[in-house]
């Protein structure tokens, strides 16, 4: 299946960009600087390398889960009922909410 350039760029490159960018707007208006959004946190504070790694790893565990079951969903990969495709856009919503819950840490404050 040929893809045109075009449809990917309004389909994934345009929403990534809008989120970059509101999450450097979002920042700033918190009083947090561009250079320390945009660098590594380990980095920030001269943390050895590793640190924080079982964190990240979680993170993309929970991200993956939830591309998977969103995208199966909603390219009607997921077959039998209604229900099916149902629970997948549930799992995988709730599971894009854990992995956001996990990068921002909101589950600690």
């Amino acid at each position: 299946m040929n893809v045109p350039v075009r449809s990917t760029l309004l389909g994934a490159v345009v929403p990534a960009a809008i989120v970059y960018a509101v999450a450097l707007v979002w920042s700033a208006s918190e009083g947090i600087s561009a250079k320390m959004v945009l660098r590594d946190l380990a980095q920030s504070c001269k943390a050895p390398l590793g640190e924080g790694f079982l964190s990240s790893v979680g993170y993309l565990l929970w991200m993956a889960a939830a591309a998977i079951a969103l995208f199966a969903a909603s390219t009607r990969q997921i077959q039998g009922s209604v229900l099916n495709r149902q629970f997948a856009f549930c799992g995988g919503g709730f599971s894009l909410w854990l992995c956001l819950d996990d990068m921002f840490l909101v589950h600690d404050r």
